[in-house]
């Protein structure tokens, strides 16, 4: 049975973000001389589908129910960006509080063997964060822990517990 792990349901804030943007554009609109409904609508639009592609981890994972993390015995899956490694593919596994902003913030790392086929799997739009996390967190598969639905040590252990079961079949 695998375990799976989503995103934490954010889509009221995303909505929030809409809302309150639309009517600083209406507000905006209603304030220029000469302005239409129809550049206010063309507007809203436009910055509906801004949104939504800032925001379509988030629309994946809570509306369409898209795992952020999956876990079962052939390995570890990650299908909002693009990854999935079979456990030989996977060195460590593990979670880390770090310092961020004066708060300590606990994330969920994913060691590979091979850093780079990592970076290469991932959508093409997320390398660039993959790089960045591989810099700051020596690994390019990072999750802050209160991302997830389930408890972080849940789903450290999951997955702990599968890399250990592969490497005792496979050793």
């Amino acid at each position: 049975m695998p375990y799976v792990a989503r995103l934490r349901a954010a889509l009221p804030a995303v909505l929030g973000k809409f809302v309150g943007l639309s009517i600083g554009l209406w507000i905006l609109s209603a304030l220029m001389p000469g302005s239409s409904a129809l550049v206010f609508a063309v507007l809203n639009v436009l910055l509906l589908l801004f949104l939504a592609g800032l925001s379509s981890h988030v629309i994946l994972s809570a509306v369409f129910r898209v795992p952020a993390v999956r876990i079962d015995r052939d390995g570890i899956r990650f299908p909002l960006i693009g990854v999935a490694l079979p456990w030989e593919d996977v060195d460590e596994i593990d979670d880390q509080t770090r310092t961020s902003d004066g708060s300590d913030l606990t994330v969920l790392r994913v060691i590979p063997v091979d850093d780079d086929a990592v970076l290469r799997q991932m959508h093409f739009w997320l390398r660039r964060q993959g790089q960045a996390n591989l810099d700051r967190y020596g690994t390019p598969i990072v999750f802050v822990g209160e991302a997830f639905d389930q408890p972080l040590h849940h789903v450290v252990y999951a997955a702990q517990h599968e890399l250990k079961q592969s490497r005792a079949q496979a050793g």
